[in-house]
């Protein structure tokens, strides 16, 4: 009966008043403050982000070695959401119909602030929701609060994959079981497929990029971290890694140096010995691969023209390709306009060779002694002068030079800047690590 009498009194006054003592609740409206709902199918992907909420920037700490010890599946599974989550950002910023529901594990915006442990109202302003498409601006406060965890996010997973590289540095790290090849000069290692952890770093770094916040973070973290990759020349997961970086930051003349380094360093023999017998796949011929190269040296030039580093690298390219009488002019601009000896020095070996492909060997020997004359301890022009000579002025005069490069193998391959020439574009990758990683701690206080 106090039930009956109880609904009329809400028929006849209405929601929320208070009659005789009793307080009837108000219709819910539809733009009060969404109650965070516990999200059991995430709980996964909810410790991942608690892990990378406490981890401290640049250190192998706990929540770095708990994340070592996860099985790829788990990996798997929260790489998965981080790319959900992205999507419904987009979806949400598109004002696309389901926009709250995209990649299966049902996922919606206004879930953002439970998975993402963010305040209640962080969707909210001023007591009132906040329309799908004005939540995911860029620069509006809920981006704002999304894109500092994505930056946690992205840094727990370069911490970890940056100390992985080295073997001894997470002893008992469970790493994903697949193995990758690495080449080195003509040595092929199996080491851990670090692919995941990469793969959920940029997902999560590209949600926070369009942010005023994020976006120079980002920047820096692609450069450092694709520099980082080419230094240590990791060809697996660094390719991928490079490819995206210049999707995302198309202007950035650094990263399609960066990209085209790699693309040189594929033709390599012993690389493409490794892809021809099945080691590794999906790189290309070395025709197809120094096309690729050519063209982001020149998207390079394009961006930053005053950079004699390109010219340097864009010529080699050339050389490489036969098209050598092209190929000079750039490797004279190299030669004449970089700063660093090494450089200087690779200018004119390889302007020595161009010239010997024209039979302008006059040209081509003062440039091989050019650069023997820069490096004295160098091999690589004094075997190009050996050659030479033994060509033109026979044995005797060739082992003059022979004998005088003899004197030199015991020193270290260093001192010949060809034998890093590879990695030499990215001399700061370790240094700029360090950079990034005190301005993304900043950030964060």
């Amino acid at each position: 009966m106090r039930a009956i009498v109880s609904l009329l009194l809400l028929i006849i006054f209405g929601a929320g008043r208070t009659t005789a003592g009793i307080t009837v609740p108000a219709r819910q409206n539809p733009t009060e403050r969404v109650v965070q709902k516990p999200l059991p199918v995430f709980l996964k992907t909810q410790a991942w982000i608690q892990l990378a909420k406490a981890h401290h920037v640049g250190e192998v700490d706990d929540p770095v070695r708990t994340l070592a010890q996860w099985p790829a599946n788990d990996l798997q599974l929260v790489d998965h959401d981080i790319n959900t989550i992205h999507l419904v950002i987009n979806a949400a910023a598109l004002d696309k119909p389901g926009w709250n529901d995209a990649g299966g594990r049902g996922i919606a915006l206004r879930d953002l602030p439970a998975l993402l442990d963010l305040p209640l109202d962080t969707f909210d302003r001023e007591g009132l929701n906040i329309e799908p498409h004005d939540i995911v601006r860029p620069n509006s406060r809920p981006m704002a609060a999304i894109a500092k965890v994505m930056v946690q996010i992205a840094m727990l997973q370069t911490d970890l994959a940056l100390a992985a590289f080295d073997d001894s540095t997470l002893q008992t790290a469970r790493l994903p079981s697949r193995a990758t090849i690495r080449v080195a000069d003509a040595d092929r290692t199996r080491a851990a497929d670090l692919t995941l952890f990469w793969d959920a770093a940029r997902e999560a770094m590209d949600i926070a990029e369009p942010t005023p916040w994020g976006g120079p973070l980002a920047h820096d973290w692609y450069v450092s971290t694709t520099e980082y990759m080419l230094g240590r020349r990791d060809y697996s997961a660094g390719l991928a890694h490079a490819e995206h970086a210049r999707l995302t930051l198309p202007g950035n003349a650094r990263l399609a140096v960066f990209l085209g380094g790699r693309r040189v360093i594929q033709k390599k023999p012993a690389i493409q010995l490794a892809f021809q017998q099945g080691e590794i796949t999906a790189i290309g011929s070395r025709p197809d691969l120094l096309t690729k190269a050519e063209f982001q040296y020149r998207s390079a030039m394009l961006l930053d023209p005053d950079r004699p580093v390109v010219s340097l690298r864009l010529g080699r390219t050339l050389q490489l390709k036969g098209r050598n009488a092209e190929a000079l002019p750039f490797l004279a601009r190299a030669e004449t306009g970089v700063g660093l000896p090494e450089w200087q020095y690779c200018a004119a070996l390889f302007s020595g060779l161009a010239y010997q492909a024209l039979d302008r060997e006059g040209d081509a020997r003062a440039a091989f002694q050019r650069a023997s004359t820069m490096f004295p301890d160098a091999q690589t022009p004094r075997l190009a002068l050996a050659q030479m000579t033994l060509r033109t002025s026979g044995q005797e005069d060739a082992l003059v030079h022979l004998r005088s490069m003899a004197a030199t193998l015991g020193a270290k391959r260093g001192n010949d800047p060809w034998w890093v020439y590879d990695i030499a574009v990215a001399p700061a990758g370790a240094e700029r690590i360090d950079t990034m990683r005190t301005a993304v701690r900043e950030a964060l206080r």
